[in-house]
Parts: structure tokens; C-alpha cells; sequence
């Protein structure tokens, strides 16, 4: 018992270790000061209602359609102590297709980290390409082997290592809770197509690109988390130090 004791409350240290760095609800009144001086979204359509539980979706997401063709908000000057360019941090949040108009037959919806576009950490989905969720791999769009539906949830995730030059990428589709429903993918040690996307400081810009021909795209997203990721050895040290006082503390 006391085993157990000890273990939960470092489960519950670890996560307040890795706690959210910059976050957006799109919660009415909501602080996202934090993002940086001058940070605001460019593009984004308007806020409108969760499709999210609201014990974790509150009761607003944010909405954007294809009359807009891109939305971006940047977090390079953030104020909570994040540097794009050097620290390893994951970036995610749940998405919702409203409608995906596939008779063009060129639809396309991408997210993705940085001014690049699809040079950086990027996922798509293409009519082209039979509605596959894809990751950008150095240039080359690979398959994930997950069908995007319209009115499916998913969680998206990237996890961006600026100094290795690669970036990791999951989409799981979930319900309105946020637990795993069917699928989920993931790939990691995936190549930025440019090295410009972090060498130059370029990323940590949260980006949505709807094609132009697209006939029709509507999309939501909700519960937006950028989160800073220690490195091993720090992370190792914090817990060694947490479980050493918390041990000391039972006796």
C-alpha cells in the first residue's frame, strides 16, 4: 500500500513536471496572453460551439472554414521561457471535419509548426489521396494508414525536436471524452523538408491551410496545448529529487 501510496503522488508530480505550457479553450474571457507579445490569430474564422464533452471541452472551440484559406497563430515569443529553436516541445489538440467537400477532387487541410508550411512539422489530408491522414517526411507525403471522416474527432500531436532536426506525429480518433476510439498512428523521427524550419527560428507558428480549389472545409479545434518536454537527464534528476522527498515524507 504504502508502494502504491508513493507512486501515485509521483504519477501526480511527473504530470505537473510536464504541465502545459501555452495553452487556448477559446473559452470566453480566457488568458492566452502567454503566447507572446502580438500574438494573435490570423484568419481564424469566428468561436463557436465545442464537440467536445464539456467536462473537457468547456463550451467553445474555435471554427474555420475554407473562405479563409490559413490561420496561423505564433508562439515563437511566448513568456513562458519556451525557445522554439532549441527546446524539444509537443503540440496538440482535437480536431473536428464539419464538412470535407471531396467532388473537386482537391481538397486539402493541413496543420502544421512554422512559417514553412509544408516544410515543417506538418499532417494533411487530401482527397487526392483517398482522405489519408499524411505526415511530410523531408518532402515526401507518407500515408498514416487512418481514413479522416467528417464528424470523427481526432487528437493530433506533434512532438518537435528543433536541435535533431525531426518532429514525431500521432492522430488517434477519439471520443467525445477524449478516449481512443478505433484508430491511432503515430511515426517519429520524421525529417523537416528545411533545415530553415529551426535553424532560423521559424517554427513554433500553429498554422491550418485550407486549398484554395477546395469546395468546401469546415473544421473546429478545441483544447489547444503546447507543452515544453525536459530533457532525460533533467527529467531523471526531478524525479529522483521528488521520490527522495516523498519517501522521506512517509517515514
Amino acid at each position: 500500500m504504502k508502494t502504491s501510496l508513493v507512486l501515485s503522488s509521483l504519477f501526480f508530480a511527473q504530470a505537473a513536471i510536464l504541465h502545459a505550457a501555452i495553452s487556448q479553450t477559446f473559452e470566453t474571457g480566457e488568458d492566452t496572453s502567454n503566447w507572446g507579445s502580438g500574438s494573435t490569430w490570423s484568419g481564424l474564422g469566428i468561436t463557436a460551439s465545442t464537440f467536445l464533452d464539456s467536462s473537457i471541452g468547456g463550451s467553445s472551440s474555435g471554427f474555420g472554414d475554407h473562405n479563409v484559406q490559413n490561420y496561423s497563430r505564433s508562439f515563437q515569443n511566448n513568456t513562458e521561457g519556451l525557445v522554439v529553436s532549441t527546446d524539444t516541445y509537443e503540440m496538440s489538440m482535437y480536431l473536428i471535419f464539419d464538412q470535407f467537400d471531396v467532388s473537386s477532387g482537391s481538397g486539402k487541410f493541413e496543420v502544421f509548426d512554422g512559417d514553412y508550411g509544408s516544410s515543417t512539422a506538418n499532417l494533411k489530408v487530401d482527397s487526392t489521396a483517398g482522405m489519408e491522414w499524411q505526415v511530410n517526411d523531408g518532402g515526401s507525403w507518407v500515408n498514416l494508414g487512418l481514413t479522416a471522416q467528417v464528424g470523427s474527432i481526432y487528437h493530433i500531436s506533434y512532438i518537435v525536436d528543433p536541435t535533431g532536426g525531426t518532429y514525431s506525429a500521432s492522430v488517434a480518433e477519439v471520443d467525445t471524452f477524449g478516449v481512443v476510439q478505433g484508430s491511432s498512428v503515430s511515426t517519429s523521427g520524421v525529417d523537416f523538408q528545411s533545415s530553415n524550419a529551426v535553424g532560423n527560428n521559424q517554427s513554433g507558428k500553429l498554422g491550418f491551410h485550407i486549398d484554395v480549389s477546395s469546395a468546401t472545409v469546415d473544421f473546429r479545434v478545441d483544447n489547444i496545448n503546447i507543452d515544453a518536454i525536459p530533457e532525460p537527464s533533467t527529467t531523471a534528476f526531478g524525479m529522483s529529487a521528488l521520490l527522495v522527498g516523498l519517501l522521506r515524507r512517509r517515514r
